[in-house]
C-alpha cells in the first residue's frame, strides 16, 4: 500500500503494477495524487463525501499517534538485520534474493 501525506490509502496492490514507484512516492511526499490501477479515487474538491470514509469505530490518526508509530517501527531496523543474519543460509536456497517483511 502507498499512503499519502494525509493518511489516505493512495494505492493498494503489488508494487510491480506501478510503472514508476519512485515517482509515485515523490508525488505523494509532495502532497500530489497518483492515478491508475489500484489507486483510490480522488477526494471531491469542495463539499461532498470523502473518497474514503473511515470505518465505523475508527478515528483519524493524530500527529502524535503517527510519531509514536514511526518511533516503534524504527526498532524493526535492528530486528530485520537479526532476521537476515539468522536466515542467511536458508535464503541461499530460495529462488529470489529478497524477503518482504510486513507489519
Amino acid at each position: 500500500m502507498l499512503i499519502d501525506t494525509k493518511g489516505k490509502i493512495a494505492f493498494k496492490g503489488h508494487p510491480a503494477n506501478r510503472p514508476n514507484l519512485a515517482e509515485d512516492i515523490t508525488k505523494l511526499l509532495a502532497g500530489e495524487e497518483i492515478t491508475g490501477e489500484g489507486c483510490a479515487p480522488a477526494a471531491p474538491k469542495e463539499g461532498g463525501e470523502a473518497a474514503q470514509a473511515m470505518p465505523e469505530g475508527f478515528k483519524a490518526a493524530s500527529d502524535d499517534d503517527i510519531a509514536k508509530v514511526n518511533e516503534f517501527m524504527s526498532g524493526f531496523k535492528e530486528t530485520g538485520k537479526k532476521i537476515q543474519e539468522e536466515c542467511k543460509d536458508q535464503a541461499k536456497l530460495m529462488p529470489r534474493a529478497f524477503c518482504v517483511m510486513v507489519c
